[in-house]
């Protein structure tokens, strides 16, 4: 029916509506009679109804609206509005028989009928049940009612940690972010062990109770890691989950892949949130920020707050480490690092960073501790009202007049609510309407739907003492139930970021007719009719949104192709992650044989150029990774690999090591190959390639890295190592490289661990102008299981030894050293198989023919050598 017009209309819907007990109503309005009238006014009559406990906001919202329906839910009664959460709106419902007050999520009619978003919300529905912890807000019931599904969970009274740091005036004092931090930490482990990430961590999802105790809220992202099958989120193509501005590194690329330690990042951007009153990175489009959290650091706490003691800051630094290695490993880590900072007890939040519900919503009376100001509900709800019995109900939605399109009226807090002034203000604006059409007026009334929709009523709201004017927030950012609708902004944020150049112009318009099979990236125009991109990093991210490239609809192997079209190319680093719909990548130039060069983006302070973790099928060829000196190593290559290829590639320029294996286990038949790749060193340091571990120990036994072939190379200095092992290796092959100019070929320089075997494989290899072709700075090789075979080498001006310095020379049982040759002018090392001299061997020299550098001719003696005709060194191509 049409808004009412009058007192009597106004009252006739409220019986209609049934919001308000019969008997309640008519002793009210009895009593009403004996002290005075009503106002006229329906509005001010609205006021006073909220300000004396019969109504809260929200019905009386409804009502002036002409909306009476469906102020029920199942067996709850509707109170109050509290916000957007993952997959459905908040309500603050009461129990009709228990009078218990629950936080009722509903799922819109329309979305109960879509798939994705009906079985998303039965996720987060058993994500929640399974979780019984104080630290966790509670489940208590799911159900349906009239094609409204809906799930009633624990009501939190208190205010969210992102609403805390607003209302106070800026940063919380360092220990008492910790406490917070560590409730939230108390909550994670216990998530944590029952098999459950949350993966959307952030200040606005973190409660504090009127109590001061900590709850963590709305797991809509939530993953069972112990699910084996196919995720929903995968199933429905929801590959960027979580909210961008506390996003892990490594969520970015696939958030179907994270463990506990991405929530525990999500955790530390939190904390430095806390401490600065900003996120990490507070500037900037949603693509930037997931770049950003790969390659840049935030600006330090010490610069923000000198008087945040170092030893919280480098809590807050581990918990953001770029690499999920060198974080806390789980929450229960992070507790302990915090536990000397929570020792003293603190203070519960105060009655300003507290939010004032109507007192209708809040049991029937305002009292002492509930205030009823115009300080708004839990960052953007209700409104109370002055206890002037002339005050006019002024909704908490209503748009404001200071401007077209604003979204905000202007008021602001008053202590003394006896004076008044008048805000004239659109109509508000209805929030129940989408929840099903039976909650709308039917015959001819006008809704919020109608674009002609206007109010001519102006409503007056609690005056303010003369001060500056405060935003009221938008009824749609209410804080308390703020769950995944950031995350899905986010996400389809990145869907249109990425089809942006950097300057925001379009590079290509979303088209679901082109062929996602080839990209291509370019800083001018691509193909057309092609997708076309400015970073690599966009390219993946619009893959990662095909359905075409989901698991069962391609064979192995028929992945997409990224091509670089310029001849230099800028990218931000990032971790490239090729699974799930990135399995099987290729990233190339348009012609392999003129490689395209990739340099960092000016001003980056990530310590690596590229970083390929946990992939799947991924190729990158015709490439030069030119660090230019500014980052400690172009391409890392870290944890469970396979069948990765890297071919046609040059890296140079890296501070450290060109290319670095830290913790890697290729799978056997599908190793990760460098074929024809060129490193060239820096002259200060640590060697070519690297075979690392991790800053966190994994402990003796561990086989670091493994399933590893490196082929028709070239490694070439000044500088003190070709290939380095810090680590244990099994199963490495080197084959047909050229080492050149450099201390050490090859250099074992870490003890290994007893139960640790080294097992490597170097065969057909040239070392020309080095001191050692391989050196043992170890003398702890483990004799049980080592296997090492350095055969059919070709040493030649090798000023010590071919192999030198040998540990237990002659006593390993698996130490084979067959067919190795060395010229004149090279020593002979310490085993007992003497590499053999050879005469009258010519290398060809031009170092800038790639092709024939060190190699020899056919009709050389190394191309049959010995009794067994066997080739030694690098034969010709």
């Amino acid at each position: 029916m049409p808004a009412p017009a009058t007192v009597d209309e106004f009252l006739e819907l409220i019986q209609k509506s049934g919001v308000v007990d019969e008997a309640k109503l008519t002793t009210y309005l009895n009593r009403q009679k004996e002290v005075g009238p009503l106002p006229t006014e329906t509005n001010k009559c609205a006021g006073k109804l909220v300000r004396d406990a019969v109504l809260t906001y929200f019905q009386a919202e409804q009502l002036l609206q002409g909306k009476w329906k469906r102020f029920t839910i199942g067996k709850y009664k509707v109170l109050e509005k509290l916000g957007v959460g993952g997959m459905g709106q908040v309500f603050l419902c009461e129990h009709k028989l228990m009078r218990r007050r629950v936080a009722v999520k509903v799922l819109p009619a329309s979305k109960g009928l879509d798939d994705a978003s009906r079985e998303r919300f039965y996720l987060e529905a058993r994500a929640v049940a399974a979780l019984d912890h104080p630290n966790i807000v509670r489940a208590y019931d799911i159900d349906q009612d009239e094609g409204l599904h809906f799930l009633v969970m624990e009501f939190v009274d208190g205010v969210n940690l992102q609403d805390i740091v607003k209302r106070g005036g800026g940063p919380l004092d360092p220990y008492r972010a910790c406490h917070y931090i560590y409730g939230s930490a108390l909550g994670l482990q216990y998530a944590s062990q029952m098999g459950i990430i949350h993966r959307d961590i952030k200040p606005g999802n973190i409660l504090v109770d009127r109590t001061g105790v900590v709850k963590i809220l709305d797991m809509g992202l939530a993953r069972f890691f112990n699910d084996e099958d196919d995720s929903l989120t995968k199933k429905y193509d929801e590959n960027v989950l979580g909210t961008a501005d506390y996003l892990a590194p490594e969520q970015a690329v696939d958030s179907h892949t994270v463990t506990i330690r991405a929530d525990l990042y999500s955790l530390g951007g939190t904390f430095y949130y806390l401490l600065t009153g900003l996120p990490p990175f507070p500037e900037g489009s949603v693509a930037q920020k997931l770049l950003w959290h790969q390659t840049r650091d935030p600006k330090p706490i010490a610069q923000i707050r000198p008087e945040v003691p170092p030893e919280i800051i480098r809590v807050v630094e581990k918990l953001m480490m770029k690499d999920p290695d060198e974080r806390y490993q789980t929450p229960a880590e992070v507790m302990a690092a915090l536990q000397e900072f929570v020792q003293s007890p603190i203070s519960p939040p105060s009655e300003k960073e507290l939010p004032a519900l109507s007192p209708a919503a809040m049991g029937g009376t305002a009292n002492a501790n509930r205030q009823v100001t115009n300080a708004p509900l839990a960052g953007g709800g209700p409104h109370g009202v002055s206890s002037s019995s002339t005050t006019e109900f002024r909704s908490p939605f209503a748009k404001s007049s200071s401007g077209p399109g604003s979204s905000r009226a202007k008021v602001v807090n008053t202590p003394t609510p006896s004076r008044q002034e008048t805000v004239v203000a659109e109509a508000p604006v209805g929030v129940w309407d989408s929840l099903a059409d039976d909650t709308s007026p039917r015959e001819g009334a006008e809704t919020q739907r109608t674009p002609k929709q206007k109010s001519a009523k102006k409503l007056p709201v609690s005056a303010p003492e003369p001060a500056a004017p405060l935003p009221l927030p938008p009824r749609r950012k209410q804080y308390l139930w703020a769950g995944i609708a950031a995350g899905v902004v986010a996400f389809l944020g990145i869907g249109y970021a990425i089809y942006r150049s950097a300057s925001g112009d379009p590079v290509v318009p979303q088209n679901t007719q082109l062929d996602y099979r080839r990209l291509y990236v370019t800083q001018g125009k691509g193909p057309e009719n092609a997708p076309t991109f400015k970073s690599v990093f966009e390219a993946m991210l619009a893959i990662n949104k095909r359905p075409e490239f989901d698991e069962g609809k391609r064979k192995e192997g028929e992945g997409p192709t990224i091509v670089i079209l310029d001849e230099s190319h800028t990218e931000s680093p990032f971790t490239l992650n090729a699974s799930g719909k990135l399995r099987d990548l290729t990233i190339q130039a348009d012609d392999v044989n003129k490689p395209v060069r990739w340099t960092a983006k000016p001003g980056t302070n990530s310590k690596r150029l590229l970083e390929i973790r946990s992939s799947r099928g991924l190729t990158i060829r015709g490439i030069v990774f030119d660090a230019e000196n500014a980052v400690d190593f172009g391409l890392v290559v870290t944890n469970t690999q396979s069948a990765v290829r890297v071919e046609d590639v040059t890296v140079r320029g890296a501070k450290r090591s060109a290319i670095r294996f830290e913790n890697v286990a290729g799978e056997a038949g599908k190793p990760i190959t460098l074929n024809r790749v060129r490193v060239q060193l820096s002259p200060d340091g640590d060697g070519g390639i690297q075979f690392a571990a991790p800053e966190k120990s994994l402990g003796a036994g561990t086989i670091l890295n493994s399933g590893i072939t490196i082929t028709n190379g070239r490694i070439e200095g000044p500088g003190n190592a070709g290939i380095v092992f810090d680590t244990p290796a099994r199963d490495v092959e080197i084959s047909r490289t050229r080492f050149y100019n450099l201390t050490h070929g090859v250099l074992v320089r870490q003890p290994f661990p007893a139960d640790s075997p080294f097992r490597l494989t170097a065969t057909n290899n040239t070392f020309h102008t080095i001191r050692d072709g391989a050196f043992f700075a170890t003398q702890d090789l483990p004799p049980a299981g080592t296997d090492v075979n350095f055969s059919r080498n070709y040493f030649a001006d090798v000023k010590g030894a071919g192999i030198a310095n040998v540990p237990n020379a002659g006593a390993l049982p698996k130490f084979k050293a067959d067919d190795n040759v060395r010229d004149k002018n090279s020593g002979e090392g310490n085993l007992p198989a003497k590499p053999a001299v050879a005469d009258n061997v010519t290398l060809a020299s031009a170092p800038d023919d790639n092709t024939s550098f060190l190699r020899y001719p056919k009709s050389s003696p190394l191309a049959s050598w010995g009794a067994n005709k066997v080739a030694v060194g690098v034969p010709p191509e």
